[in-house]
């Protein structure tokens, strides 16, 4: 059959399906009858006003204990440190606190062996004691450039407050430390060395001020991280300590416990005010090493490490203060609803600042409609124009609340009535039963997430099953769904949220606060954007 023909035959058997379709009474559309079948609508609700707050959590984990998923993701083990001024948040500033411990991996090889040719340990000089610390990139405020100088001193022996990898630490956290000044770290740069080789070379041992290429791929960024020489008196004694012990001073978990004991860490403590910077103790460049002699031997090397992960399980956290100014300057009881006179609502990494929406204006919504399909449920977020190198929160989860008095507080299993929304919604909305994490449509193990979208200045993001089911429950008020709280998404485990129950333990678990990066909500700028299809249903009687 020719082309013609062809095209003939395929007209001639669409107008013979149009005359039956005709004939048929248009019921071929999903059995219901009627000109329109589905109405599709949309609706957008804004929460302004005393829909939405702003309001502090009391603590955010800023340690190293939560171990991330492979490959390591060096930004959930990230110290902080430095100072810088916020227009709009006020002065923030960050330090930490770290062990110095030897690496006990399971092989012969892998363990931090000490004089093993057996020297006479009044043989054996020690040179000088170097910590360095490798920047990991981030850095956070106004400045572009980076001069930060760093003091060092010692964490204070037998203090109640000593480092202990499994105890938790928070952003409010302090330690002691002895005053006395026994180190200071300046910036260097360190080059990839030319003829191919893997190895570094210094190219400034002096401290400088440095501006951060982060567009740059790891293969070609310079390696910058904070150096500097100990007080030798301090050094001397830690030194002595092991040379005095052997050979597996720092081998046995027996010694180790004893070391952690007389040498309980170091605080790293800022003297700049232009950014907060990120340093990355898990790599191997982050540590802390003895330079000295043998008869034998003209320059030897023990390295203690600052590494969190096996098989070193280094303490550490970082710090975070803040002194609020401006729209902020009247928040201060964590857990309170605070409505800014701006209009504007605020979301801060590390020091524990919140959105939260009262859904009661979607439950006044859908109680006038008898039944509905959401086809899709968005929540956008306008965010505030910035200054440079204070960019937003990358992304934000959802996780629910409740109000308990004049307090937003996260929901606990242990109450029948919240245990009942838990089952109620297991498998479709929650990404971690104990945390009440709101999950994406697309998988109930992928969280709930606001992306920051650069181009259009919103967080996006959708759950459309989440407010599917809450409109299902509309008339089952033990099963409402009172408020939605927004906070930073930078760890890879949902960020401490927690209001502790009877039995002492958080409801929700927690992640690392491994950022300040903050963002400014516009006044009326969140929506809750449903589009929605109201049935035609056919009339029975």
């Amino acid at each position: 059959m020719n082309l013609w023909a062809k095209r003939a035959g395929l007209l001639f058997s669409a107008a013979v399906l149009i005359f039956l379709i005709s004939c048929e009474d248009d019921s071929y559309l999903l059995g219901f009858k009627g000109k329109t079948k589905f109405k599709g609508r949309y609706q957008e609700l804004v929460f302004d006003g005393d829909k939405s707050s702003v309001f502090l959590i009391d603590s955010v984990f800023t340690d190293q204990f939560t171990l991330s998923a492979s490959p390591v993701d060096p930004g959930t083990y990230r110290y902080m440190i430095g100072n810088y001024f916020d227009p709009d948040f006020g002065t923030v500033s960050a330090h930490f606190y770290a062990q110095f411990l030897p690496n006990n991996g399971l092989t012969e090889l892998s363990k931090t062996y000490f004089n093993r040719d057996n020297e006479n340990i009044n043989t054996i000089v020690l040179d000088s004691t170097t910590v360095q610390l490798m920047l990991d990139y981030y850095a956070y405020g106004p400045e572009v450039t980076i001069d930060e100088v760093v003091n060092v001193y010692s964490l204070i022996k037998d203090s109640r407050d000593s480092l202990n990898f499994y105890d938790r630490y928070i952003n409010s956290t302090t330690l002691a430390y002895d005053p006395i000044l026994i180190g200071r770290l300046g910036i260097k740069k360190f080059s990839r060395a030319y003829s191919g080789s893997s190895k570094f070379r210094p190219i400034d041992l002096t401290p400088i001020k440095f501006e951060l290429q982060t567009d740059l791929g790891e293969g070609s960024r310079d390696t910058i991280m904070l150096q500097g020489k100990l007080d030798e008196e301090f050094a001397f004694r830690i030194f002595n300590w092991i040379a005095t012990k052997g050979d597996t001073a720092l081998v046995y978990d027996s010694l180790i416990a004893v070391f952690r004991k007389e040498f309980p860490g170091l605080a790293f403590i800022p003297t700049k005010t232009s950014r907060i910077i990120g340093v990355n103790p898990l790599n191997g460049f982050s540590r802390f090493t003895f330079h000295y002699h043998t008869p034998s031997k003209d320059s030897v090397t023990t390295s203690l490490y600052f590494t969190p992960l096996p098989y070193v399980f280094s303490s550490g956290f970082t710090s975070i203060t803040t002194s609020r100014s401006g729209d902020l300057s009247g928040i201060s009881v964590p857990q309170e609803r605070f409505f800014p006179a701006s209009g504007e609502r605020y979301v801060q990494d590390g020091a524990g600042v919140i959105t939260e929406l009262d859904m009661s204006d979607f439950y006044n919504f859908i109680d006038t409609l008898e039944d509905i399909v959401i086809n899709s449920a968005e929540i956008t977020m306008d965010v505030k124009a910035f200054p440079s190198g204070m960019s937003p929160v990358p992304s934000m989860y959802g996780v629910i609340m409740k109000l308990d008095g004049n307090k937003l507080v996260a929901l606990d299993s242990t109450v029948e009535e919240d245990f009942d929304k838990m089952t109620e919604f297991v498998g479709n909305v929650y990404t971690d039963l104990s945390n009440f994490g709101i999950a994406t449509e697309l998988s109930a193990a992928s969280p709930f997430k606001l992306t920051y979208d650069n181009s259009s200045m919103q967080y996006k993001g959708f759950a459309t099953l989440f407010f599917q089911r809450m409109f299902d429950n509309k008339d089952k008020p033990e099963l409402n769904i009172e408020h939605i709280a927004f906070y930073p998404a930078t760890a890879t485990t949902l960020k401490v949220l927690y209001e502790n129950n009877n039995t002492g333990y958080p409801v929700l678990k927690g992640g690392t606060g491994n950022s300040v990066n903050r963002a400014i909500i516009k006044p009326s700028g969140i929506k809750l954007k449903l589009y929605y299809t109201v049935p035609n249903k056919p009339n029975l009687e």
